[in-house]
């Protein structure tokens, strides 16, 4: 992304973490790389200074993001950590985007594997707000097991967080995306707003547990 670009928009501070090489058209350019192809990846986006950024790298290395330019986007994964400065307090956000199964309800033994490294950083980095697509449906053993280390705040009555029909096969529902709480936090007034892209918006009040 042009990252200046979008600073300039959001009035603050954006961390980028590239995972993928990815072009929509498959066009070959003049080089014979893709024409439009560019890095996609999670990103965290801030108004308030952030004062500290890293990414765990639990499958795949940055290095191997590079490596071509039609790599596959499950070749890596990240999970991005940021601290915040808010008002003179620190605040510690989490960001995600895990390793794609098909329906989200039947986890894979890739998406197994990879969520053993994720897993044992959080049981050491538990206290934290964290959010991303997840890729495993509420109700699937990776999702009951993250949320048996944070707090899973998606309302109960929340069916889906998935959007766009017409690329969703047999249009099923799931709730693949997510917002968990380490104990210093707590969530409130969270919601799924749909229309957006092909996954739902997650909004919430989030304040720090005194």
């Amino acid at each position: 992304p042009n990252k200046k670009r979008v600073e300039n928009a959001l009035g603050g501070e954006l961390f980028f973490t590239p995972i993928c090489v990815l072009s929509l058209s498959g066009k070959p350019g003049i080089d014979g790389n893709l024409e439009d192809a560019e890095q996609w990846g999670p990103a965290i986006a801030s108004r308030h200074p952030i004062t500290d950024r890293k990414h765990l790298f639990y499958k795949g290395t940055p290095e191997e993001v590079h490596v071509n330019l039609n790599n596959d986007p499950a070749d890596c994964r990240a999970m991005q950590r940021v601290s915040v400065s808010i008002n003179g307090t620190q605040w510690e956000l989490g960001n995600l985007h895990n390793t794609w199964a098909r329906d989200g309800l039947n986890v894979t033994d890739e998406q197994k594997k990879d969520y053993i490294r994720l897993r044992d950083y959080l049981t050491q980095n538990a206290d934290l707000i964290l959010c991303g697509d997840l890729n495993t449906a509420r109700g699937a053993e990776i999702w009951d097991d993250l949320s048996g280390r944070l707090k899973d705040n998606i309302p109960s009555d929340i069916r889906t967080t998935l959007d766009r029909p017409d690329l969703i096969p047999n249009n099923i529902l799931r709730v693949v995306d997510g917002l968990w709480t380490g104990p210093s936090y707590k969530a409130t007034n969270v919601d799924v707003h749909l229309g957006f892209s092909d996954h739902g918006l997650i909004t919430a009040n989030v304040s720090k547990v005194s």
